[in-house]
């Protein structure tokens, strides 16, 4: 696992986590907000984390 700077969209760089055996991909709510143009929701799932509220 290791982190890179990752271009999303229109110039939007966000520090990502490269997990090869991950089974899911998270996008914090305050990154999937930034993104531009419309992107679909196909699930919410609300994940107990640490560092926030």
């Amino acid at each position: 696992m290791f982190r890179i700077n990752a271009t999303l969209g229109d110039g939007l760089v966000v520090q990502a986590v490269i997990d090869t055996a991950a089974e899911v991909t998270l996008v914090s709510d305050r990154v999937f907000k930034k993104i531009p143009g419309d992107l679909p929701v196909l699930e919410q799932v609300s994940v107990m984390t640490a560092g926030r509220d």
